[in-house]
């Protein structure tokens, strides 16, 4: 695939991207795109992770991939004649398992250390088989990678417990995809052909689907029910800060992909206006805190120091904080 001075390479001046180094590891995630961000080695970069020291590329999640009709080259034309593996898309938080230093560990896009990735290595630490089984794949060159789905970890579909979900597995040397069927809790695979996916929208407590196509290319598709649970029906009609705050609480790739086709272009300017506005914010915050520190030599030690800072360094909305807060992740 590339390695971490390939990936460093492409990511040095592009503010969208940030790098995270700890413990030996480095992470490399968006915190917002603009129409240009996801193009050769950047599409996966949504948390892939290095070993710091050897520069190896030790955990390849899933690239970044898009809904259908989001833009012309993902439209159902385009796609409705070609043959796809269809699953169920769950909704949750994707973890990834890799191994550094012989060791098991798990991470979510830019840390190993967040309560969705810690649980989720707890669950496989309390299953003898599952480890194994994860550990046999990382060893055979591939990512296994789950979704953790939980009432602790609700984004619009309620499920009743905590599971560790089973999506797909990547290899690590060239990036294809491979289903592994030795995972017993794994995402449910429909048998209906892609072109008729549109006769499938109409279920509701269900997030859509995700496609796998012969060529390498993913693509997913959202139930109306769970579109409109994320406000993407009316909005058009509403001022243009309701636009912002959709592009805030992450939503707005689903709600480009469903609008009509005139409002496209004007969604896209406003996806990438409130997302460089956020980023040059997020840049003007960390710049005054620096400066604070260095004026009155100021240490703080106080341990939420790090969630701030990890909150500060991807992409989140207010309802997102709002949720950690009360969760006590921050």
């Amino acid at each position: 695939m590339f390695s971490l001075q390939d990936a460093l390479e492409v990511a040095k001046d592009r503010n969208e991207f940030v790098v995270k180094r700890k413990n030996g590891l480095v992470w490399i995630d968006y915190v917002f795109q603009l129409p240009d961000s996801f193009q050769g080695i950047a599409k996966n970069f949504r948390g892939v992770i290095f070993d710091e020291g050897t520069g190896e590329l030790i955990s390849l999640p899933l690239h970044k991939f898009f809904n259908l009709n989001q833009n012309e080259e993902v439209s159902f034309e385009n796609y409705k004649n070609k043959k796809a593996k269809i699953f169920e898309k769950m909704d949750g938080s994707m973890v990834q398992f890799f191994k550094h230093k012989n060791k098991l560990q798990s991470s979510t896009r830019l840390s190993n250390e967040t309560a969705q990735s810690t649980t989720g290595l707890k669950i496989v630490l309390e299953n003898k088989s599952l480890k194994e089984k994860i550990e046999e794949s990382i060893d055979n060159g591939f990512t296994p990678i789950f979704e953790l789905i939980s009432p602790k970890n609700q984004i619009v579909v309620a499920y009743p417990k905590t599971r560790l979900v089973y999506l797909v597995s990547r290899n690590r040397k060239n990036g294809t995809y491979e289903f592994e069927e030795k995972f017993e809790d794994k995402t449910f695979s429909h048998d209906f052909e892609f072109e008729d996916i549109n006769l499938h929208l109409e279920k509701e407590d269900f997030e859509g689907y995700v496609c796998y196509f012969e060529n390498g290319e993913i693509l997913k598709v959202k139930t109306q029910w769970y579109l409109s649970k994320h406000r993407t029906v009316d909005v058009l009609m509403r001022p243009k800060y309701n636009l912002y705050q959709i592009v805030y609480d992450g939503n707005m790739d689903d709600f480009i992909a469903n609008a009509p086709k005139e409002y496209k272009n004007i969604l896209q300017e406003v996806y990438v206006e409130a997302q460089t506005d956020l980023m040059n914010l997020k840049t003007e915050v960390s710049n005054s805190y620096k400066d604070a520190l260095e004026k009155f030599k100021f240490t703080y030690k106080d341990e939420r120091y790090s969630k701030i800072q990890e909150f500060l360094s991807k992409e989140n909305s207010k309802e997102e904080l709002d949720k950690d807060v009360s969760r006590g992740w921050v």
